[in-house]
């Protein structure tokens, strides 16, 4: 198999993947108390999951589309070369790259792990600017750069949800007042 294969492959899977996580939010936000929108300019809690839902599902949308455009355009190329010239990538993987992408994303999973779980100890402001810190810099940005993505971030979510969706955010132990 070749790689560009597999790369379509991933594609599509995670296009499907992103659908049904989209559709399970959308079921799952069935059940949140308000029904609508909310009122008097307010947003209420529905807009964030169903707003969610609907971007996952575009982004699911896209990466099968992009996988079809890749099959169609691999198809028109086989079709166009004959057997002798056939170009074929038999083994390219890096296995030392593989196991360090490996090693990065089962760090960048036990750190979102410890995140939700240190969130309602920590309260939301200094988890949020802790952990999303360092999982930018597991995936090799520098610490200046991560702090300060992660500082602006954590500001327009609690201003987003403090202020505008008034939707109580953790304050953890410390009862951070922000």
């Amino acid at each position: 198999m070749s790689v560009s294969n597999i790369e379509t492959k991933r594609n599509r899977s995670l296009g499907y993947v992103l659908i049904v996580f989209a559709l399970v939010v959308l079921y799952l936000s069935k059940d949140i108390r308000e029904l609508g929108f909310g009122g008097n300019s307010d947003p209420g809690p529905k807009l964030f999951p169903i707003g969610l839902s609907i971007l996952l599902a575009l982004g699911g949308a896209i990466e099968i589309w992009k996988d079809w455009r890749a099959r169609l355009g691999s198809l028109e190329a086989v079709c166009s070369v004959d057997d002798k010239s056939t170009l074929r990538v038999e083994n390219l993987s890096n296995d030392d790259g593989e196991h360090d992408r490996r090693m990065r994303a089962g760090g960048l999973m036990g750190v979102f792990l410890v995140y939700i779980l240190a969130l309602p100890y920590l309260g939301f402001t200094l988890s949020t600017l802790v952990f999303p810190t360092a999982m930018m810099m597991l995936l090799r940005i520098r610490w200046k750069m991560a702090f300060l993505v992660t500082a602006v971030l954590t500001l327009i979510g609690n201003v987003l949800f403090g202020a505008l969706f008034h939707v109580p955010l953790p304050r953890g132990v410390l009862g951070l007042p922000f």
